[in-house]
């Protein structure tokens, strides 16, 4: 299966609460945006921050998935022009061609705050005009006690967005994707590594009011934030912090449900048992859930008999459990694991609990690194997959519920799919662009 460039966009996934937080609402009252000084409990500026628009495209499985907020936020930004009635000649280039503001930003200036560099900046004057509107970001981008970084999308990363099937992004969802793009404290470009996770501005009551994460990658010595967006030029200088400009809009991640069903090769197994066994919106709804999913090559290690079973009339109940067991109401990042001091016990929707531990080398596995291991049995693929209600860690073993004897897994000798070796080439190249998606 292909996916376009927008898909994966909106795939990636990917102002700490110390500097900038904001609880987005979910029901019909208003929430209140509490813009702090560095440690101080009092609030800078506050802001009430309206529920009554749509929940945003990337937060549901009901809309155009080709949706590129870049297009919408330039939207936004474009005045209406006045209708000529005059019909003019179908060419291949506009008569009036688009041109952007200069999109190679300056080193900075270290006595201008955040806001003022965008401001002077003309690389960054569709950020500005978008900061400007909103008061409560904008003072804190110029308080001068802040100590931020914002990764700021340069002008020709709001693509043009004039085609007739683009909708006006709502206010509160431009509000959310610009919090997305501030993380507390100066991270210069150096200090981005590889798999770290960069707590931003966006708090989410669907992650259990925890602020959304960025996912950093390297890739060819050059940084990426959730791999699809990339630095123009980083350590841009500011007297409250750093501003590192980037190429693209980064995208909030979707839901948990939407993230496997584009990765079937690799989920849909899973995500079938998902369904069968009435845990759609457990997955898809949860507020800040954990999912160890299992992939397909997991699965068909149980053996054809088995999975057919669990798939039966009969086996409904079964699979239940074993899909619940994998499924943990709380959110926890790998961070939380490997900063863990020994065993960690983490609770599951099916009642039982889980045993993990990180291994600081794993032989029989071949990895050379740090692994985290569950209940002894199954190890971590690619961890940190984020979405708009929590967070994915793949593994390579059917977890089974510890309570009941009787949900172990048969040995399959007879079956050809209990090799551990990777079968299906198809499923594992997905998986390794799951990986660099993530």
């Amino acid at each position: 299966m292909k996916y376009t460039l927008a898909t994966w966009s909106l795939l990636i996934s990917l102002i700490a609460p110390s500097v900038l937080s904001i609880a987005i609402p979910q029901k019909d009252d208003t929430d209140i945006l509490n813009v702090q000084q560095g440690g101080a409990q009092q609030p800078l500026v506050r802001v009430t921050v309206s529920s009554s628009s749509s929940v945003p495209p990337f937060f549901g499985d009901d809309t155009d998935i080709n949706d590129d907020i870049g297009d919408l936020l330039d939207t936004f930004l474009t005045k209406k022009k006045k209708k000529h009635h005059k019909k003019h000649p179908k060419h291949k280039h506009p008569k009036h061609p688009h041109h952007p503001s200069p999109s190679k930003p300056g080193s900075g200036n270290s006595s201008l705050t955040i806001l003022e560099i965008l401001e002077s900046d003309e690389a960054y004057s569709k950020l500005y005009d978008i900061v400007k509107k909103r008061p409560a970001i904008a003072e804190a981008l110029n308080s001068t006690d802040a100590n931020v970084t914002l990764f700021a999308p340069v002008d020709s990363a709001f693509r043009g967005g004039h085609g007739k099937h683009h909708r006006r992004i709502p206010e509160d969802v431009i509000t959310q994707v610009l919090l997305y793009h501030i993380v507390a404290h100066s991270h210069s470009s150096k200090s981005l590594t590889n798999g770290q996770l960069l707590s931003t501005g966006l708090t989410l009551a669907s992650l259990g009011d925890r602020p959304q994460q960025i996912r950093v990658f390297e890739h060819n010595h050059h940084v990426a934030l959730n791999f699809h967006t990339k630095l123009v030029r980083g350590d841009v200088e500011s007297s409250n912090g750093v501003i590192h400009a980037t190429d693209r809009v980064i995208h909030p991640p979707p839901n948990t449900v939407w993230v496997m069903a584009h990765f079937p090769r690799v989920f849909g197994i899973l995500l079938a048992g998902v369904k069968r066994a009435g845990l759609g919106g457990v997955v898809k709804e949860g507020c800040g859930i954990t999912l160890f999913a299992p992939t397909n090559h997991a699965f068909r290690k149980l053996g054809v008999k088995r999975l057919h079973h669990l798939f039966s009339p009969r086996g409904l109940p079964e699979l239940r459990t074993l899909i619940s067991y994998h499924i943990s109401p709380s959110l926890i990042y790998s961070p939380d694991i490997y900063n863990h001091d020994g065993e960690m016990t983490i609770p599951t929707v099916e009642g039982g609990t889980l045993s993990v531990v990180v291994k600081k080398e794993d032989p029989e596995h071949g990895h050379e690194h740090r692994v985290i291991e569950i209940n002894g049995e199954s190890h971590a693929l690619v961890t940190d997959g984020i979405s708009s209600n929590g967070v994915v860690h793949v593994i390579d073993k059917v977890l089974e519920p510890v309570s009941d004897s009787s949900y172990k897994a048969k040995s399959s000798s007879d079956d050809d799919d209990e090799d551990d070796e990777y079968d299906d080439d198809d499923e594992l190249e997905e998986l390794e662009e799951f990986n660099f998606m993530w």
